[in-house]
């Protein structure tokens, strides 16, 4: 089965550029680059979130895109934006919101335990802070990310995904916070949201404009013992794989505009999903696998329960697969039985390899 979904990101990346017209869309890492993660020096974690309120007719006005199924609410004094999602089979909700803090309350390391204190965990130190922070590029700001979760035990089970950057002398942060699961489900709008961040000071870029136009047509193979699946908003390809006597396991492929992808990012945030420790940077480049399929070059891993402890308390496992081409970072992962998911690794491996680009 031979699928081609170009019209989905033409028709998501023409969206973000009609609702920011008259304003350049900010589209993270233009360029390749060697993905890397890093600390913050001392110097910017002091300075990061310190500057002093700009008086509201001088600050410069932000502009983002609202992820459909996310649910306006009202403002406050330093809030820009202020969002909820919760579904509608579920009481859980998470809430989204955007943010400039003057002085003390929008320094880094006291926001950082404020956050931790909203989920019942002790104050973290500067170093230990400055470990677990996450640095990446997107809509042409540096960008300070922070991952936070309660202890498993906890019920409920929260997690607070934080964002920080400044624009000029101004500092922004980006949070959503809630259900465990459900700020899991949103990341995807969350991240869609930082891609179309901008501001009213910049002037439109036509060459943008002219880019979402030649958008080629992704096409691949699919086995066909994969049974095709619903797409969401943000899934270019949805497929269950089904085995006897084995829960049935997920397969997705996603894709963002920008060659972005942070890798110790997206693959920590898979193990956390799976229960497991995350890696460091060493631990990913030496368990991380290279494919390439002609012109194109994935980055695999296989992220899975390995010592009696991990397979106690873990029943999945998850394959995954980074490719940044034609301006855009795209996700493949397969997720279910581990058994199931070793039965598909060869043929996840040959959906890798027939990947390619068309013209329509």
């Amino acid at each position: 089965m031979i699928i081609s979904y170009s019209a989905f990101m033409r028709r998501f990346l023409a969206q973000n550029a009609l609702a920011l017209s008259g304003i350049v869309l900010c589209l993270a890492g233009c360029g390749k680059s060697e993905i890397k993660s890093y600390d913050v020096p001392k110097e910017e974690l002091d300075g990061l979130l310190t500057a002093s309120r700009t008086p509201e007719q001088a600050m410069p006005q932000i502009n983002w895109v609202k992820p459909e199924d996310w649910e306006s609410l009202p403002l406050t004094a330093f809030r820009k934006a202020n969002f909820q999602y919760s579904p509608e089979d579920s009481q859980a909700s998470v809430n989204i919101s955007i943010a400039s803090l003057p002085g003390e309350a929008g320094r880094l390391l006291p926001t950082a335990n404020k956050w931790r204190a909203q989920l019942n965990l002790k104050p973290v130190s500067r170093s230990d802070l400055q470990r677990s922070l996450a640095r990446s590029r997107i809509a042409d700001l540096n960008m300070s990310i922070l991952d936070i979760q309660s202890e498993s035990s906890s019920e409920p089970n929260l997690r607070t995904l934080g964002v920080f950057f400044r624009y000029r002398t101004q500092p922004w942060q980006i949070k959503m916070t809630g259900d465990s699961q459900l700020v899991e489900d949103q990341i995807g709008a969350f991240y869609a949201l930082l891609q179309n961040i901008s501001f009213t000071s910049l002037k439109a870029n036509d060459q943008e404009n002219e880019t979402l136009d030649t958008i080629p047509n992704i096409v691949f193979d699919a086995p066909e013992a994969w049974n095709p699946q619903p797409n969401s908003s943000y899934r270019l390809a949805s497929y269950s794989i089904e085995k006897e006597g084995h829960p049935a396991a997920d397969f997705s492929i996603t894709a963002f505009q920008g060659e972005s992808a942070d890798l110790m990012l997206n693959v920590n945030r898979w193990r956390r999903q799976l229960g497991l420790n995350e890696w460091t940077s060493g631990q990913i480049n030496r368990r991380s696998l290279k494919i390439d399929s002609e012109e194109l070059k994935f980055v695999l891993f296989d992220l899975k329960p390995e010592t009696d402890l991990e397979k106690e308390n873990t029943s999945q496992r998850i394959l995954a697969a980074i490719m940044q081409e034609q301006n855009a970072s795209w996700f493949f992962k397969i997720k279910g039985d581990p058994f199931l998911v070793e039965t598909q690794r060869n043929r996840f491996t040959e959906l890798l390899k027939s990947v390619r680009f068309e013209s329509e």
